[in-house]
């Protein structure tokens, strides 16, 4: 008997509901399945890459050495810490020839135990098409940590915090640099914490944003 024909775009929806789930197992198998689901099933595993180690940066520049074409599918990158001790803190200066154009960094790492050093900062300010910022379960020394990174994309516009605290508090923002008082090009900010056992980071955000930049908090 032959099977019932399937229309593609009711595949590309089931695909698309395996790519929001982050199933990329699911994914693999499904391009392999046949040319016509080879394309999206493609597209939805690369559209954002999850690195955990060095291993897996190493990998990703190797596949993007072999097929330049996959750098401009690449929307957004996860940097994802699970307490490795190969976690590739210069993955955004490694990866930055590859991806110039990328649209969204997420962030989910002990920033504690990264130096936001001079040319780290350089680094993120080559980001030019950055739009979108996340940073998830993280930890910085102080707020003017965060100052420093969220300043350093030069055309952000929408902020994640999920869970982001300080290990102690920095100097009054009134130190610094009355430009740097608000993010010029921030039109979003968001901000979720489930504890305040550390210093949370929505004590000290107010001088981030303008006036009619959308704020959300909640717990």
């Amino acid at each position: 008997m032959t099977p019932p024909h399937v229309p593609i775009d009711v595949i590309e929806t089931v695909l698309d509901e395996f790519g929001a789930q982050d199933d990329l197992g699911t994914l693999t198998v499904c391009a392999l399945v046949c040319g016509a689901w080879f394309p999206r099933s493609r597209f939805l595993i690369w559209r954002t890459v999850t690195i955990t180690s060095t291993d897996t940066l190493y990998s990703i520049c190797k596949t993007l050495q072999r097929d330049p074409d996959l750098r401009l599918v690449i929307h957004a990158v996860r940097l994802k810490h699970i307490h490795s001790k190969s976690f590739p803190h210069t993955a955004p200066m490694v990866l930055l020839p590859y991806l110039p154009h990328l649209r969204r960094w997420d962030f989910r790492w002990p920033f504690s135990t990264m130096n936001l050093a001079k040319a780290t900062i350089a680094c993120f300010c080559q980001y030019k098409a950055v739009k979108t910022l996340v940073l998830r379960d993280c930890l910085f020394p102080t707020p003017l940590h965060v100052y420093r990174l969220i300043h350093a994309f030069p055309v952000l516009e929408d902020v994640q915090l999920y869970d982001v605290h300080f290990m102690g508090t920095s100097p009054d923002v009134s130190l610094l640099p009355i430009q740097h008082r608000a993010c010029r090009t921030l039109s979003k900010l968001t901000v979720r914490s489930s504890s305040e056992t550390r210093l949370p980071v929505s004590r000290y955000l107010h001088s981030l944003i303008s006036p009619k930049t959308p704020f959300s908090f909640s717990r």
